[in-house]
Formats: C-alpha cells, sequence, structure tokens
C-alpha cells in the first residue's frame, strides 16, 4: 500500500536522446516539467525546463537530440510520465546568472501530422486489418499500437483502396466502433466510450497522497494528488473522501448558475480518468497530478479492483 512516508524523497530521471540511439541523463540539476495529457487525438505536449547546462551540452541537445523521456516520482516508486519527440530548444536567462534550456515536446505529432496510409485491402478485411495498415506508417515515426479492445467481427464486403492520412482512417474506425483514440507516450490507445483501460483503479485517498478536496466540474471531477506516474490517461482511479459538489460550490462562493449540467458522480467512487497534468520542480514546491476523471458507465456491469 502506498503511504505518504513513501512519497517525501523524490527522484527524476530525464534522458534526452535520439530515437532509439545514444543519450544523456541528466540529474543533479534544477529541473521543472509542465505536461498535459487528455483523451482526445490532439497529441499530448509538454515542456521541460533545465537549469544552468553547459554550454556544450546545451547545444548538443538542440542540435543532435530528438527524444525526450521523463521518469519521475519518489525514491520507492518512479515511473515513466512522458515521452516525446522534441519540437523546439530555448536558451533563456533567469535573473541575470541562471541559464536556462527550455524543451517542447510533442508526443507522436510526427507521426500525427505526416502519416499516410497507401494499402490495398482484399474483402473480409476487418476493422482491425484496416487499422494495422493505419498504425504501420506511424511505426516509421516511433508510434506503436498500445491497448485496444475487440473492434469486432465487421468485414468488408468488397476490396477497398486507401490512401489518406492515418489519424484519418484512425478517426473512422473509431466512429464505427464507438472508440475514441489518443496517443500516449508513444502508443495509440484506442478505448471503447463509457469503458477504460482494464486494471486496477488506483485508490485516492488522504493516506495515499490526496491534496485538497476534490470538486464536481461540468467537465468532470477534479482532484489534485503526489505525482505518481501509475496514474494515467484512459486508466481508472477510485477516489475515497468527500466531494464538494458543484451546487455546494456556487453556493459557497456565489457563482452564477453554468448552463452545463455538473458531472455525474460515480456511487462507487471509480472515475475515468480523461486529463491528467503532471507538475515538479525538483527545487520546488510543485510535485504532483491534477486529474479530471467522470463517473464509468453504471450499465457496464464490470468490477474493479483497487489498487492501493
Amino acid at each position: 500500500m502506498a503511504q505518504q512516508h513513501d512519497q517525501w524523497i523524490r527522484d527524476i530521471s530525464l534522458i534526452v536522446g535520439k530515437g532509439g540511439g545514444d543519450g544523456i541523463e541528466l540529474s543533479g540539476l534544477k529541473i521543472a516539467f509542465d505536461i498535459l495529457k487528455t483523451d482526445t487525438e490532439t497529441p499530448n505536449k509538454a515542456q521541460v525546463k533545465i537549469w544552468n547546462l553547459s554550454d556544450d551540452t546545451a547545444q548538443k541537445i538542440k542540435d543532435e537530440f530528438d527524444t525526450v523521456i521523463l521518469n519521475a516520482g519518489y525514491k520507492a516508486k518512479m515511473g515513466l510520465i512522458y515521452k516525446g519527440n522534441i519540437i523546439q530548444v530555448r536558451r533563456l536567462r533567469e535573473h541575470v546568472v541562471d541559464k536556462i534550456l527550455e524543451i517542447t515536446m510533442g508526443d507522436g505529432d510526427e507521426g500525427y501530422i505526416y502519416a499516410m496510409t497507401n494499402k490495398t485491402l482484399s474483402a473480409g478485411a476487418t476493422q482491425k486489418d484496416i487499422l494495422d495498415a493505419a498504425i504501420e506508417p506511424m511505426k516509421e515515426h516511433g508510434i506503436e499500437l498500445g491497448y485496444c479492445p475487440d473492434l469486432g467481427g465487421e468485414k468488408l464486403p468488397r476490396g477497398k483502396t486507401i490512401f489518406r492520412s492515418s489519424r484519418d482512417v484512425i478517426a473512422d474506425i473509431c466512429k464505427t466502433t464507438n472508440t475514441t483514440w489518443s496517443i500516449q507516450d508513444g502508443r495509440i490507445d484506442i478505448v471503447p466510450k463509457d469503458e477504460a483501460i482494464p486494471g486496477n483503479a488506483y485508490l485516492i485517498s488522504p493516506s495515499t497522497g490526496m491534496i485538497d478536496s476534490p470538486k464536481q466540474t461540468n467537465k468532470g471531477i477534479q482532484i489534485r494528488c503526489l505525482l505518481n506516474s501509475e496514474i494515467h490517461v484512459g486508466g481508472t482511479v477510485k477516489i475515497e473522501g468527500d466531494i464538494e459538489e458543484a451546487g455546494q460550490e456556487k453556493k459557497k462562493h456565489g457563482k452564477e448558475k453554468s448552463s452545463e449540467p455538473p458531472a455525474k458522480l460515480a456511487s462507487d467512487g471509480v472515475y475515468r480518468v480523461i486529463q491528467c497534468r503532471y507538475k515538479g520542480d525538483t527545487w520546488g514546491n510543485e510535485w504532483y497530478c491534477e486529474i479530471v476523471g467522470v463517473a464509468m458507465d453504471d450499465t457496464s456491469g464490470k468490477a474493479t479492483d483497487v489498487k492501493k
């Protein structure tokens, strides 16, 4: 069980290098990161700042490297937070003395933008066959297929030639199969609507790192907790504790009534993560996740185990 005393010695591993090749691991420096992941198809963006790197290392990152892998957490438990390709590298200064290297990344955005599917499929091809054809050119950009449910046995009545962007092909598959897709750390996850990626729900409670009370909004249940790599988009969390309901919050703060109804509260406290923001600063106060979750479909009838 993850207790708060396991979550006080921060740990981080920042590797900058070439996709599938050499790289350098940076440690012992002030490093700050801001990462926002969502369950939408738009690639997740992230930003990392590194203080007082040597000029040679900074120039090497700018000229030679294209990939960033960030693992973070605590000595007792650290895991992957973000993997993506470098979009931009900038040199900044703070308080005249400190030099900062700012790296902006995109998770699979090259494949999202440039991958094209050019394939002829025979009659009898399934939605999974079409998906495999769309994923193949994305592999050239370092993107693999992650979680994918059974897409059904519907077959094409006749042969079909596909010449379109891979992202559009995948989007059409999701419309046909009532699923959604997103790129998470170089892997495409396809998840049925109103379901989640199979696995244990991570328990968020005062004893496992909850920060402040969770709040009900029209987008979902918002909650902040200590940084944890096991919490990820598409997975589930179980919230243990009182949730500040939207009506109570409006009354408390005198806010006008929203035109959108508040998100549904889950009777069992289990929510699918649709957004997660990871913020950290090795020499500062920030080291947490900000999560937005939505209640699982009560009609799914699927039992959920809880991981503590």
